[in-house]
């Protein structure tokens, strides 16, 4: 039942996110450091929203029941709206970095905070995945995939705790996710955590 609450909220937020985007807010503290991860799924969700917009136009032109055409076009209409909240999501809540935490999402799904006290390194390092979930666990290593990709790699000094997407808890002492500019986050980042250890020095 909780991961059914979950799963509808996280869905209500992601359609509401075009709304966000249309107002220009994103969801960046003061101070810290956007790092976006968008580009890895852009095209495959715009085009998934054209398909399914072309999908009903042609369809809307078949003989079927009424109620058919009622239940394609809610399904269609679903599907691009969740498309592009779905992206919207992505644009507003990028991956962030400041001298207090690392915040790591997905859309409204995920938000994996890390405190710049566990950080112990950074590095830029890509690894390629087979196709499957976004969300990945091995032993104590938890990666964040998209486009069967991560590229940014965060070694803890011990594991911290998260909840996932539909609730559950978890933990990882390795953390791996992709930014559309690797280079730039791991740097991001590697600065973050000097300017934490010489606040806390």
């Amino acid at each position: 039942m909780n991961a059914l609450v979950n799963y509808l909220r996280n869905d209500n937020r992601t359609l509401a996110s075009t709304v966000t985007l249309l107002r220009r807010r994103r969801a960046v503290a003061p101070g810290a450091v956007a790092m976006p991860y968008v580009r890895a799924e852009r095209a495959l969700l715009l085009t998934l929203g054209g398909l399914s917009l072309v999908e009903s136009v042609v369809f809307s032109f078949a003989k079927f029941p009424a109620m058919a055409h009622m239940i394609l076009w809610f399904a269609d209409g679903y599907t691009v709206l969740f498309t592009l909240g779905l992206l919207s999501s992505m644009i507003t809540r990028p991956h962030t970095v400041s001298p207090e935490e690392l915040r790591i999402r997905f859309g409204h799904y995920l938000d994996v905070r890390v405190p710049m006290g566990a950080v112990s390194s950074f590095r830029y390092e890509k690894k390629t995945y087979d196709a499957g979930a976004y969300v990945r666990f091995s032993g104590e290593e938890f990666m964040l995939v998209l486009d069967a990709e991560t590229n940014v790699v965060v070694e803890l000094t011990e594991p911290i705790a998260f909840t996932r997407p539909l609730g559950k808890q978890a933990s990882a002492r390795v953390i791996a996710f992709y930014a559309d500019d690797p280079a730039a986050a791991a740097e991001a980042c590697r600065d973050a955590l000097s300017r934490h250890s010489s606040a806390t020095g």
